[in-house]
């Protein structure tokens, strides 16, 4: 994929460092009592390297589904994020464990519809993500906050959150992981 970007929208560039990978595709140990338990996310560290106050930055949430974790805001008129996925390594061990960004999803994280949010490329009108590319360690996408955003009793809204799922790749037997981070997109009246 080669997604053109525009120029004019602020580039925030962040690092996925994966701390600790688990495979979702692995086979699922009922317990002894209740539901299957799933396989949990990757444990990662997100690094904003380029933080623009008034675009751009990471604060805690006060969501109440997500309260006390960090998300990523973006304020309007939108921005490309692009994140690179890497792995913190001590000089003794093997440089080349590795992952790769494969895809991606988004959701909102509260009660409106719909919960899931396309991703289209080019934008659509709708849309809040656009012009996914995935290059080697690389995913981007461009966010665009919406206007005038509803809550379930007909409110408007300062802002919307949304769980984005960044599936990766273990390079050395191709095992597969999410990343789950959270992003606030401004939602002017």
């Amino acid at each position: 994929m080669n997604a053109a970007i525009d120029t004019d929208l602020y580039t925030a560039d962040f690092i996925l460092w994966v701390t600790g990978f688990n495979d979702i595709m692995a086979p699922i140990v009922p317990p002894k009592k209740g539901a299957p338990v799933r396989p949990a996310p990757t444990n990662y560290r997100l690094e904003l390297l380029n933080p623009q106050r008034g675009s751009v930055f990471l604060k805690p949430s006060g969501h109440p589904l997500i309260r006390g974790q960090e998300v990523i805001r973006v304020q309007t008129p939108g921005a490309h994020l692009r994140f690179r996925v890497m792995v913190p390594f001590e000089p003794d061990e093997n440089p080349l464990e590795g992952y790769l960004p494969v895809g991606v999803s988004f959701a909102r994280v509260d009660d409106l519809v719909p919960r899931a949010v396309a991703l289209s490329s080019p934008v659509q009108p709708g849309s809040p993500f656009s012009r996914l590319e995935i290059r080697q360690s690389l995913l981007q996408f461009t966010a665009i906050p919406q206007h005038g955003l509803k809550d379930q009793n007909g409110n408007w809204v300062s802002h919307i959150t949304y769980k984005f799922n960044i599936f990766i790749q273990r390079m050395k037997d191709g095992a597969i992981g999410v990343i789950d981070p959270y992003e606030e997109n401004d939602n002017p009246p």
